[in-house]
Parts: structure tokens; sequence; C-alpha cells
């Protein structure tokens, strides 16, 4: 066990009682506020068919030319990735941001 500096409990209750004590948390004292973030595209893409209700053919992964996409957020923008089913071929490009139009040209350039 790697030794620090102790720090007694009247130390702490001390530092306690000053007034300006909560500037010296991490947060400076303030509340704890959660991201927000987006749902899923579920309710952004109109005419969507459920995953549950897609066709057998695309279970049996027998068929070329079945690709699986997704949008992975990255620091510096977005990952799209593009995977055929049937032979795993991945394809991959970097966009800017999530927008659909954006997405639509990343897959395609």
């Amino acid at each position: 066990m790697k030794k620090g500096n102790s720090v007694s409990c009247s130390s702490i209750y001390n530092l306690t009682k000053r007034d300006n004590w909560k500037a010296l948390l991490p947060r400076k004292g303030k509340r704890y506020k959660p991201r927000k973030g987006t749902e899923a595209g579920a309710k952004l893409i109109s005419n969507r068919i459920d995953i549950s209700q897609r066709q057998s053919i695309v279970d049996e992964n027998a068929e070329l030319g079945l690709w699986e996409g997704d949008t992975v957020y990255g620091q510096n923008g977005y990952l799209v990735t593009m995977v055929e089913r049937v032979s795993k071929l991945l394809v991959t490009g970097k966009v800017r941001s999530k927008s659909k139009k954006v997405v639509i040209r990343g897959i395609i350039a």
C-alpha cells in the first residue's frame, strides 16, 4: 500500500466550518447535472420497421448485399460503419455530424 499524506478527522470538521469549503470540492459545491442525450432513432425515422418484424431471409445470411450500418460518436466527430452481413466486408467513414444528409454523403463517399 502506498503511503501518502494523512488528514485527521478534526482537520476535516474544521474545514467544513469554514465559509468557502465548498469551493475546494471538485465540482465547487455545484449539484450534479445529468447529461442530456437523445434517444435512439426509433422516433426519428418515419415508416420504420422494427427488427423483430424483418423478413426471415435477412436472418439466414444467405444473400449478398444486406448491409448493417451504425454511427459511433467520437471526440472529433462520428464514425459511420457499414458491414455486409455475408462477406463481413467493413466500410467506414468519418463525418462531422450525425445528420441524415451528412451521414448519407459519408456512406456514398
